[in-house]
């Protein structure tokens, strides 16, 4: 993972706009150039199926098109933001394989032992949200990849969640049972506060939903939780800012007082 900040905007759901395919596909396009302009340095998207989402078969309006993943990834590419894109199977993780530096596990899937294996064969970095799951649980799952291979991201799987559902002592504890492990968020509040708080416990990945649409007309499942480009733009600030600011335990004179 790289140091400092590490920002996903995950797109989600929010390439579907139109009712023709190729207007969709050039929604997805511009998603990722938004993406970058506002700092991100990843986009994601999610693979899946309605019947592997709920185990039978229903309907797959927002499933994104299999065919459109290369060249998404070979955009991603070229304007030089990295492609994500979450499994929801083992044959999405084979699939997504070629296109993928690591896999982002949801936190929907975090039991799926299925997934795990597949993700494990891939021999990618994965990160993992951990809405819905206990510490015996994580733990189980960091044993298995190994804590160079893992970065864990806490998160509420609601839309939205509550700023007051997360756990942010989870991620110091985490950082203690695995030294150099990496930690993050995956926000889904609308005020990003989580975000900033958990910088002081040592997360440096954080993921929202993003929408360069926000403001028309919008009802994606992931409508309720994006942000704007300006908005992800003053998120990435507000980070920035906080991981600036100096948590020293020792009181002393700032360089500022020092005349």
């Amino acid at each position: 993972m790289p140091n400092g900040l590490f920002v996903i905007a995950d797109v989600g759901a929010n390439w579907k706009r139109y009712l023709d395919t190729p207007a969709n596909k050039q929604a997805a396009l511009k998603q990722i150039d938004g993406a970058k302009a506002s700092g991100c340095d990843a986009v994601k998207f999610q693979l899946f199926t309605h019947e592997e989402l709920y185990g039978f078969p229903g309907d797959n309006t927002y499933s994104l098109p299999r065919e459109w993943v290369a060249s998404l990834a070979r955009h991603c590419e070229a304007v030089g933001i990295e492609f994500m894109c979450s499994a929801f199977s083992p044959d999405g993780v084979e699939f997504l394989n070629p296109f993928v530096k690591r896999h982002k596990l949801a936190s929907a899937e975090f039991k799926h032992v299925g997934l795990w294996h597949a993700i494990l064969v891939s021999e990618k970095p994965i990160i993992a949200s951990t809405g819905c799951a206990h510490d015996f649980e994580i733990t189980a799952f960091v044993n298995k990849y190994g804590s160079k291979n893992v970065t864990l991201l806490e998160c509420v799987g609601a839309y939205p969640a509550s700023p007051s559902d997360y756990r942010l002592y989870a991620l110091s504890e985490w950082r203690r049972q695995w030294p150099g492990i990496d930690v993050g968020i995956s926000d889904h509040t609308t005020c990003g506060t989580p975000s900033l708080l958990s910088v002081p416990f040592g997360a440096t990945v954080f993921e929202r939903h993003f929408d360069l649409f926000k403001g028309e007309l919008s009802d994606t499942p992931d409508t309720p939780v994006s942000v704007s480009p300006e908005e992800m733009c003053a998120f990435i600030e507000g980070l920035k800012r906080v991981q600036a600011t100096s948590f020293g335990r020792t009181k002393r004179p700032a360089r500022a007082e020092d005349d």
